[in-house]
């Protein structure tokens, strides 16, 4: 037998489901701090490159850069941003769109960097 299956949570976050979690699986430090990551950096886009229209958010998984919502320039500005804001360096190498291509991404990238930090 394989034993009983695991509770399963989510967050929820702006009537989207993000993601299931193992419960127990991630500290509450560790959502709350995907929560504030997610959030400042919709803030960030929205008052750059939305000019403060928030009905123009993009989901969490829609292309930043194919959605014509960012620019090569506007990934620049967007690594100081996250640089500056939550002390994480960004590597040419790290500049990708696994990393950098929509805000769960960021928000996945960012996370790692900073529980590694």
């Amino acid at each position: 037998s394989a034993g009983p299956a695991p509770d399963v949570t989510a967050v929820r976050t702006e009537g989207h489901w993000l993601c299931p979690r193992p419960a127990g699986g991630d500290s509450p430090g560790r959502v709350e701090l995907e929560t504030k990551i997610r959030a400042d950096v919709v803030e960030f886009v929205v008052t750059n490159y939305l000019f403060g229209d928030t009905e123009q958010t993009p989901a969490d998984e829609e292309s930043l850069v194919e959605g014509g919502i960012i620019d090569s320039t506007g990934i620049l500005e967007l690594i100081l941003f996250l640089e500056e804001r939550f002390g994480v360096e960004v590597s040419d190498a790290e500049t990708i769109p696994q990393n950098l291509g929509s805000i769960a991404n960021i928000v996945r990238f960012v996370g790692s960097k900073s529980a590694a930090a």
